[in-house]
């Protein structure tokens, strides 16, 4: 089960992207799966860390977040069954 987890929370991490002018707000997409089995995560929460502005992700496990540019860009996402 732990290695889902980090699995999950590995595939998370790799929908945040570098800001490349941290002055300007950038909006991120992505999809939000489950690692191993591939499927999509409908209904799960997509905040930036240390922000209280998040998104939840839609039938499909597709999100779209405005992030704020004087933050770090590291998403949080939690889904109901999974553990951190």
């Amino acid at each position: 089960m732990f290695n889902k987890i980090k699995r999950t929370w590995l595939w998370a991490a790799l929908c945040v992207f570098l800001l490349s002018d941290p002055a300007i707000a950038q909006n991120i997409s992505g999809t939000v799966q489950d690692a191993r089995t591939r499927e999509k995560l409908p209904g799960a929460a997509i905040i930036q860390q240390g922000s209280q502005t998040g998104t939840t992700t839609n039938a499909d496990g597709h999100f779209e977040l405005q992030l704020d540019p004087a933050l770090a860009p590291v998403l949080e996402v939690s889904y109901l069954g999974y553990h951190s």
